[in-house]
């Protein structure tokens, strides 16, 4: 789909705009206070580091608004030396807003988009940002592996998130979102529950997604296979978190009925054990490329 085509389709509650070289969308009710802050279709206004733990940097703009976060879409790996900021593709902020609409009709929480952008040209490349409140009070679950490592966090909490977060995933599969990078990382809680409240988590990092009428059992176990890889890659190499029962929780809230959850776990670990070379290289570079402020 063109730009000019996916703009059109964000909906009333967004104002868009296409330039010679920019691409823009930005929530109506959200205008004027970015505009007052300096932010705009080219220009970054009063745009500062974010303080926020991420794996690649965050920035923020202080507005009458709120504090809002902006994110710098940026290639990983050894693409970052050779393309840096630059993408071929425009569309990808714009169809991040898409993807949280979609999320936003099914009941599932994502931070809500108040802008995006594409500066630059096809010869050139683009440079893309997506704009969001900030959420407050919350932490990500990496975080909170970390502090379950360190015995920071009792284990019934661990339990709960655990089926917190195989819930919202059932929920992802159920209205056929298959997120591109289904990690701990990328899901929020609120840090209340960490000691005695509801969890209520939001989804993060919508980019590349992907959403179909009805995932089949390879696309769900691809997307389950990412989570449990991310998870099972640290705790080898910094200790376990999470214990047997805590995945039999994650299961109870993917698979509450308990039809396939046994088929899914045998396909799971089983692909991870014969993990290829060319995984575990890439894990390794992956580590030895990463510099990020992560506390995970």
């Amino acid at each position: 789909m063109t730009s000019s085509r996916i703009l059109a389709s964000l909906g009333p509650q967004f104002r868009t705009e296409a330039r010679a070289h920019a691409w823009y969308a930005v929530r109506v009710d959200a205008e004027s206070a970015l505009a007052n802050a300096g932010f705009g279709p080219e220009s970054d206004g009063s745009l500062r580091p974010s303080t926020l733990v991420g794996r690649k940097p965050l920035w923020e703009i202080e507005t009458s608004a709120g504090v809002f976060l902006v994110r710098r879409f940026s290639h990983g790996g050894l693409l970052r030396f050779a393309t840096g900021r630059r993408f071929l593709d425009p569309t990808r902020p714009f169809e991040e807003i898409r993807s949280a609409q979609h999320l936003e009709r099914a009941g599932i929480a994502t931070p809500e988009i108040v802008a995006a952008r594409a500066r630059g040209s096809a010869l050139t490349g683009y440079e893309l940002d997506l704009v969001t409140k900030r959420v407050e009070g919350a932490i990500d679950l990496g975080i909170v592996l970390a502090l379950a490592r360190r015995g920071e966090v009792r284990p019934e909490r661990v339990g709960l998130l655990a089926a917190a977060l195989g819930l919202l995933v059932r929920k992802l599969h159920a209205c056929g979102f298959l997120h591109a990078d289904l990690t701990p990382n990328n899901v929020l809680v609120n840090k209340s529950a960490l000691e005695d409240a509801d969890p209520k988590l939001v989804l993060l990092d919508l980019d590349r997604a992907r959403i179909v009428a009805s995932p089949s059992d390879t696309e769900r176990r691809d997307n389950l296979r990412r989570l449990y890889r991310f998870v099972a890659r640290r705790e080898e190499r910094d200790g376990i978190a999470l214990r047997r029962t805590d995945i039999a929780r994650f299961f109870e809230g993917y698979d509450p009925g308990g039809a396939q959850w046994k088929s899914d776990w045998r396909a799971i670990e089983s692909t991870h054990a014969r993990a290829s070379f060319a995984h575990r290289l890439g894990w390794a570079l992956e580590s030895s490329l990463r510099r990020t402020n992560e506390a995970r």
